[in-house]
């Protein structure tokens, strides 16, 4: 749920509804413990793309730029069999 769903939840108690936008958008909200709560909540998400996104990622890439056919390689050659892969 994006910060500005539960601004708008939160600030149906303070009245923001009834003062005007201005309210809503008070500074206090965004130092409150809701936004706090909600910014070490997505750690989690955030860390789980990292590890389960990127690491691989980067993993492939370093494992498979050494056998990158070099220009000296004939065209029938097979960068896999260099890698040890069959397919």
């Amino acid at each position: 749920m994006p910060v500005t769903e539960v601004q708008r939840l939160c600030d149906l108690h303070v009245g923001a509804f009834r003062e005007g936008l201005w309210v809503a958008r008070d500074s206090g909200f965004f130092e409150g413990s809701t936004v706090h709560f909600l910014g070490q909540v997505r750690m989690v998400a955030d860390t789980a793309i990292i590890v389960l996104g990127v690491l691989p990622l980067f993993w492939f890439l370093f494992r498979t730029f050494p056998a990158l056919k070099a220009k000296g390689i004939e065209e029938e050659k097979s960068v896999w069999e260099r890698l040890g892969v069959e397919l």
